[in-house]
């Protein structure tokens, strides 16, 4: 899938890290072709070393070249012949994709990476799994391969660190130094997006699992940054929260996203509507009335409105939230605790907010393909839930396997890349009409 390369490397086949530097310098001269560069992204196998110490470096090394192989096939479909995939030296690769501007969002392809990486390994009688880090390069003028690669190097760093996000995006200048290596200018900035209106809303498309129809959505954010472009999510919370501005954001998302939904058409009348809240909006003491006005003026139905609750954030009083959610369900709303198992609290929040929805993480839903314990685990979770009466939606339904598995064991919704990323109100318009 990969254009002609001068040279390979030894052990996984894909191209060198010399080989890989010519190609990006052919793309970004123009020698290549018409097609732009598009996105470099690195890919970090993370705490490799404990596999190397436990089964041998021979082992380690089959695992690589195994590495290798499934990231190729998982890009097989998803990629064309003017993209390379590398292997950049120890655990890194590099998958880099010439093409237009409506390509595919590099986001959405760092995730296909993490999928292909987090599926067991075997080899001889050993089942390995391992877990990896994306960092993600966008060209500007000015670049060479060297800055390039430098940038995606400091976003895999950054990725590394981040206790939100496991793909991080440098979008900065030709000199490598990008939104990471620029808190206080981030920090700053954001404090303006809001009047300037570049925070935008995206949509990610929940579905159910029995017959694939959409049946709604989540509302997530993206910063439209005007010099450093489309910053990820993870990266526009860790600066709100450094700067103490997580209410005024998070307020903002909701009020744009119930404002955006209150002008959808007839088309989407099915459709619900997740928003996210945070533990600082539920320590608020206007937090119900506030709501509840933002979706009045926003004319949207409120019965169809769900507010997310991550479970990962610290409820202070979680008697309290319970008994404030309690009363959102009266007025008409449902509740979700999102992102469940990952946090610290899963059964106390199940205790005491009484939700509706329960949102499996995207690390359980890939455990689902894992070894007969992960699927105890899961199986666990799911039943727990249904005694609870509780609909259960699935994160990160990457693969047809995962979805069946999961549909299985009772998931009765999911959401993920096998069916779409996250789109723009107008693609979402078009998808649901396109599927009538």
């Amino acid at each position: 899938m990969a254009d002609p390369i001068p040279d390979t490397d030894e052990l996984t086949g894909l191209a060198s890290r010399p080989a890989a530097r010519a190609w990006l310098e052919a793309r970004i001269a123009g020698d290549a072709g018409p097609l732009p560069l598009h996105a470099c992204i690195l890919v970090g196998i993370s705490q490799f070393a404990s596999v190397n110490a436990a089964y041998g470096h021979q082992m380690g090394d089959r695992i690589l070249l195994r590495v290798a192989e499934a990231i190729r096939t998982q890009l097989s479909g998803a990629l064309d012949e003017h993209s390379l995939i590398g292997r950049m030296g120890g655990t890194e690769y590099l998958v880099a994709y010439a093409a237009p501007k409506d390509a595919p969002n590099p986001e959405d392809i760092a995730r296909l990476i993490l999928s292909a990486v987090s599926r067991p390994f075997v080899a001889e009688d050993k089942v390995i799994r391992l877990t990896a880090r994306c960092g993600i390069a966008v060209p500007v003028a000015g670049d060479d391969a060297s800055s390039l690669l430098r940038r995606a190097s400091a976003a895999l760093d950054d990725a590394r660190r981040s206790a939100i996000s496991d793909i991080c995006v440098r979008q900065g200048g030709g000199d490598g130094r990008g939104a990471g290596a620029e808190p206080d200018r981030l920090d700053a900035d954001l404090r303006l997006a809001l009047d300037r209106g570049e925070i935008g809303i995206v949509y990610q498309p929940q579905y159910d699992s029995l017959n694939d129809r959409i049946v709604g959505v989540e509302a997530l954010a993206r910063w439209n940054h005007p010099e450093l472009g489309q910053l990820d999510a993870g990266t526009l919370f860790e600066a709100a929260d450094r700067a103490d501005f997580l209410l005024p954001l998070s307020r903002h998302i909701q009020a744009r996203a119930l404002d955006e939904a209150g002008t959808w058409p007839e088309s989407l009348s099915a459709l619900r509507l997740s928003v996210n809240v945070t533990a600082v909006d539920l320590a608020q003491g206007d937090f119900m009335p506030h709501l509840l006005e933002m979706i009045g003026r926003s004319g949207f139905p409120r019965d169809r409105v769900t507010v997310e609750i991550t479970e990962t954030g610290l409820i202070e009083n979680i008697e309290q939230a319970g008994a404030l959610l309690q009363e959102l369900r009266k007025a008409g709303l449902r509740v979700a605790i999102d992102d469940f198992g990952t946090g610290y609290s899963s059964l106390a929040y199940l205790k005491a907010l009484h939700p509706d929805y329960l949102k499996i993480d995207h690390s359980l839903s890939r455990d689902i393909l894992g070894t007969p314990r992960d699927r105890i685990i899961l199986r666990a979770i799911i039943s727990m839930a249904k005694s609870l009466a509780l609909t259960v939606i699935a994160e990160g339904v990457e693969s047809e396997e995962q979805l069946t598995l999961l549909a299985r064991e009772g998931c009765d919704i999911y959401q993920g890349f096998l069916r779409s990323r996250a789109v723009t109100g107008a693609e979402l318009i078009e998808m649901v009409e396109r599927a009538g």
